[in-house]
């Protein structure tokens, strides 16, 4: 009696359907950098990329438990590259990757929305009712 009763429908979480969300619009930060900026130079590692977080996406809003796990590993890879990329960029005030680079660039001000969507899917991702939707969908 003490512990608190989820509710078992199919319906996600309005935190989970929103975490989703997020993931979407990341998918869609990348391809848009890569048209806009980039001048679809990077296509192979920015469409892999863009896939992933799609799929984590549609997984998460299915309650897929790896979806969980992706999207969570992907953002704390992606924000902690976003951190050196940044302090290396204001310390120095210079591009962070050489033209050698096989990695796509975002500008600054791409960068800051990227790293902020990133964060909100994290704060998502780690939201208990969040996580308590895909304990629930694992079991």
């Amino acid at each position: 009696m003490g512990t608190a009763a989820v509710p078992t429908t199919r319906t996600p979480p309005s935190t989970l359907k929103w975490a989703a969300w997020l993931a979407f619009t990341y998918a869609a930060l990348v391809i848009a950098n890569l048209i806009v900026v980039h001048g679809m130079n990077y296509w192979d590692d920015g469409l892999s990329m863009a896939a992933i977080f799609v799929a984590a996406g549609v997984g998460l809003l299915r309650r897929a438990r790896w979806a969980w796990l992706l999207a969570l590993a992907f953002c704390a890879f992606h924000l902690g590259a976003d951190a050196i990329d940044l302090s290396v960029w204001l310390t120095y005030q210079t591009r962070w990757a050489s033209y050698d680079s096989t990695m796509p660039q975002m500008t600054p001000r791409v960068a800051a929305v990227a790293a902020s969507v990133l964060a909100a899917l994290v704060v998502l991702l780690v939201h208990p009712r969040t996580r308590a939707a895909i304990r629930v969908a694992a079991v």
